[in-house]
């Protein structure tokens, strides 16, 4: 993705590249001084880059003179002597969300704090949904042509021997999943959003607990079953009762192909309403 910014008339550095490297580890000043546009990967290897390049912003102010990328969080390294403070924007980029991949458009979040769920209409369920899981969201796992490699680039390659644990892994991994999809759509979404966990004294549970800034709540339980029960709404009943009118929707995401009002603001919805339109 930076090559490709890069090519928009940007010069790109890696320090991957060991003579790169040395050239900024022995001369920051010297590699910044004939910079001016430029992206620079792993720019954690030499930290020092950072003071030379301090000193060339506050020369000149124009902004995206410099795109930095790293696999670690720069400024918490103690290496690092002085910080870019009020002349750099960190941007976190997660894995690609499965709206990305399938072409969606619409956030999730904003629509479930609107009253209404985005729709599907093929949604994936069973193995459909368990590969769409497996297969995740980074570029290199989701470019592989079948789910057998994509399993490989994941690691997911031990096979339960049983239905049942089958599904029980699957239910770990499926809330990991849809929490990382609820925290995609929170980067994008037009409000501002917090993902919260409930839990009581008298260990009823939500898994996952959306509120805004006006302190109104979506509450979103994850099942890996084609059904839901009855006992699936009892943690969603009580976080609504205890928010009063600050409860916008309870949603249920189950691995059927249905979306089912249940009344007082309760609801079960296909897992891919979180990729729908």
């Amino acid at each position: 993705m930076v090559r490709q910014i890069a090519d928009q008339g940007l010069r790109y550095l890696t320090h991957d590249d060991e003579l790169t490297l040395l050239a900024a580890r022995e001369d920051p000043v010297g590699m910044i001084r004939n910079l001016d546009r430029a992206v620079i990967g792993e720019i954690q290897r030499a930290p020092q880059l950072l003071l030379a390049m301090k000193k060339t912003v506050d020369e000149d102010r124009s902004p995206g003179r410099f795109l930095l990328t790293g696999s670690a969080n720069l400024l918490a390294l103690p290496t690092v002597a002085d910080s870019l403070a009020g002349r750099m924007e960190t941007l976190t980029l997660l894995p690609l969300s499965q709206s990305e991949i399938h072409g969606a458009t619409v956030n999730w979040l904003d629509s479930a704090f609107g009253g209404n769920l985005p729709k599907v209409s093929a949604p994936p369920v069973g193995d459909a949904l368990i590969e769409a899981v497996l297969r995740g969201g980074y570029p290199e796992i989701v470019s592989h042509t079948t789910p057998r490699r994509a399993r490989r680039g994941s690691g997911s390659t031990s096979t339960p021997t049983t239905a049942g644990q089958v599904r029980s892994r699957f239910g770990n991994v499926l809330e990991t999943f849809v929490y990382g999809e609820l925290l995609k759509h929170a980067t994008t979404a037009d409000g501002d959003y917090q993902l919260l966990y409930y839990r009581d004294h008298d260990q009823f549970e939500v898994d996952v607990v959306v509120e805004n800034t006006g302190g109104q709540l979506v509450g979103v339980e994850i099942k890996s079953a084609a059904t839901v029960k009855e006992s699936d709404l009892l943690g969603l009943k009580r976080l609504a009762n205890i928010a009063g009118d600050q409860f916008k929707l309870g949603v249920i995401l189950y691995d059927g192909t249905e979306t089912m009002p249940f009344g007082n603001r309760l609801c079960a919805a296909q897992i891919s309403t979180l990729w729908g339109e």
